[in-house]
This record gives C-alpha cells, structure tokens and sequence, in this order.
C-alpha cells in the first residue's frame, strides 16, 4: 500500500507541481496520471513482478542499478527535481519513450522506477546512444489488449478507467519489498507502463 500511494503521489503530485525543472516528468504524468483520477485496481498478484531487466548484456535491476550506470551505457543528461533525478529517453529503433527514475530521498542515485510509453516527441527526451531494447519484461507489455492483461492475471477484465495497477508484496523479518506495475490504457489497449521497487527496513 505505501509503494502504492508513493507512486500516484508523484505522478499525480509532485511532477505536476514542478515547472520547466520537470518537463518530462510533466508530459507523462500530465498524459497518464492527469487521466488516472481515481487509484488505480490495487490486485495482489499471484505471479512475481518483474524487477530485473536486461539490455543486450547490461543488467538493470531496480534499486541496483544506478542512474550514472545508465547513463554510461546509453549517454544523455541526468535531469533533477525537488524529489527525484531522472533518464528519458527517445528510442527511435523501437518508437518507445523510456523514462528511468531514481527517488533522491530513498534511493540516492539507484534506480526506482522505469517508465515506457509509445514515442512522445513533447517529451523533449535525448536519443539514446544504442537502441534500449529491455528483456526480461515477463508480463504482457505495449499494445497489449485489457482481455490479454486478465488472462495473464486470471482476474476479471477491466471494464473501465485508463489504468490499472498490480502489486506484491514480500516480507521478512528485517525488511519488505513492494514491487508495483502499471498499465495505462488508450482505446482498450496498453500505451504506456510502469515499474517500480520499494524496499523499506522492518
């Protein structure tokens, strides 16, 4: 429930609040989580969400991988805010915005949260030095339809609102890890994703 709240809380929130500082932050949150009025479904999933990704042979793994990692691999220009520093990029090869997002009072520089949508030229993001290409996505993914989603989760289709929200939960005795994904809808169909990982102590 915190990785929840503290999702929507900044794409809802904090990156609407913020002015040219933020512009990239802005044009998702302002085209994604502008429609996303209401929380999205909290389900808890019976299948592990993904956390870790590959790129050819470099590994990204959320709250492993540091924001200077990837920006060694793919350049471009570590932008900040008030709550977070971000990555964003143009893949033209694919035709995906990637955002990758660390939270600066939890993460310092780790990776929290990786964010793609179909290209978004408002975004004003920088071209990446090699096409991204993520593996290890194991979930349904763009263009998928609200049918294939409930398939994969063996939940009841989604009938209705622009995006829908699966999270799990693991605890032991020294800390919990939340992972969360999102999925934003157009016409029925997937056009724009995030992932995200919380570990907080106890």
């Amino acid at each position: 429930m915190i990785m929840s709240k503290f999702l929507f809380a900044v794409l809802c929130g904090t990156f609407l609040s913020q002015q040219v500082l933020a512009a990239t932050l802005n044009d998702f949150a302002r085209h994604y989580g502008g429609r996303c009025a209401t929380p999205a479904a909290r389900i808890d999933s019976e299948r592990l969400l993904p956390a870790k990704f590959r790129s050819r042979n470099f590994p990204i793994v959320l709250e492993r991988t540091t924001l200077k990692d990837i920006q060694q691999q793919f350049k471009g220009e570590i932008q900040k805010n008030d709550g977070a520093e971000w990555l964003c990029y143009h893949s033209q090869a694919e035709n995906l915005t990637w955002w990758f997002i660390s939270r600066t009072d939890i993460e310092h520089g780790n990776l929290s949260s990786i964010m793609l949508s179909a290209i978004d030229h408002k975004a004003h993001c920088d071209v990446p030095a090699r096409p991204i290409y993520l593996s290890g996505v194991t979930v349904p993914s763009l263009g998928a339809t609200r049918r294939e989603i409930a398939d994969y989760f063996r939940i009841a289709p989604s009938t209705h609102g622009n995006c829908q929200q699966f999270e799990t939960r693991v605890d032991s005795k020294d800390e919990s890890t939340a992972n969360v994904l999102q999925y934003y809808y157009e016409e029925n169909h997937v056009s724009g994703m995030a992932f995200e990982q919380l570990t907080t102590n106890g």
